[in-house]
């Protein structure tokens, strides 16, 4: 029972008639005056998709039962979504004040954007307890965290399994992703330190140590932004292309034949 008295029994709605997609569309041609229903109310994505103003389980209800299926986005066994906001404030006290906000608010994971150096913008980390700092208050064993540190992944990366050492976290409460995406820092920056081979041996050897053995810790990230904010576009039209996403998963087939062989797995 409610708080208030009966409330659960109060027949909401009952007294009106269902709503359905055949009585909202008649309402909606009235508006239209005889203009087109796709020309005024249905749009096309780059890539052609349509998109219609309304969906309903009437009408579109065996999309909403293919949703966590093959061929689907997820499976059912995929972990659920997390809500994070990106936190670039440069001092770690400001950014945990600011990261404690947000989980307070509804954000259920955590994603910190790390300054590449001193002067550029993001998080001043340098140091592990800087990095404790930012977090202090954070249950690391429930809170996922994601890391965006560009050319300076592996040294953070190294630096969270350091603070999770220091507080214990079981390698089952370790969640979140290191983020490293080396193909990203040479599109954007147009040099990357080390080989191929040497980024293939880093992450597999990270993939392959405690810290993300037996956890959900996922190693490295193909992100499309580098890609799209030097000028691809965010989609395509009918015969061409979009390079963003493209390369995006040009990227991460990439880490996924240099992690192979050393027996890598984790693609965020």
């Amino acid at each position: 029972m409610s708080a208030i008295e009966g409330v659960n029994d109060l027949p909401f709605g009952a007294e009106f008639p269902p709503a359905t997609y055949a009585h909202w569309l008649s309402l909606v041609e009235g508006v239209l005056k005889g203009e087109g229903f796709d020309e005024r109310l249905v749009w096309h994505s780059y890539d052609d998709i349509a998109i219609r103003p309304l969906y309903t389980r009437e009408r579109d209800g065996g999309v909403a039962a293919r949703i966590g299926a093959w061929p689907g986005t997820r499976n059912a066994d995929a972990p659920p979504w997390h809500i994070a906001q990106s936190v670039s404030l440069a001092g770690p006290h400001e950014a945990n004040n600011a990261i404690l906000d947000d989980l307070n608010g509804g954000a259920t994971a955590v994603m910190l954007k790390i300054a590449e150096t001193p002067d550029a913008p993001g998080m001043g980390v340098w140091t592990v307890d800087d990095l404790d700092a930012a977090l202090d208050g954070v249950h690391l064993d429930m809170i996922p965290v994601h890391l965006d540190a560009g050319r300076r992944g592996a040294q953070i990366a190294a630096l969270l399994v350091e603070l999770y050492d220091a507080r214990n976290t079981p390698p089952p409460g370790r969640r979140g992703s290191f983020g490293l995406d080396p193909l990203g820092v040479l599109a954007r920056t147009g040099s990357v330190a080390g080989t191929a081979q040497s980024w293939g041996d880093l992450l597999a050897q990270i993939a392959r140590a405690g810290p993300v053995a037996g956890s959900a810790l996922q190693t490295i990230a193909a992100d499309g932004r580098p890609f799209h904010e030097a000028g691809a576009p965010a989609g395509v039209k009918p015969g061409r292309r979009d390079p963003s996403i493209a390369d995006a998963l040009a990227s991460a087939g990439s880490f996924c034949l240099l992690e192979s062989p050393a027996g890598a797995h984790y693609v965020r």
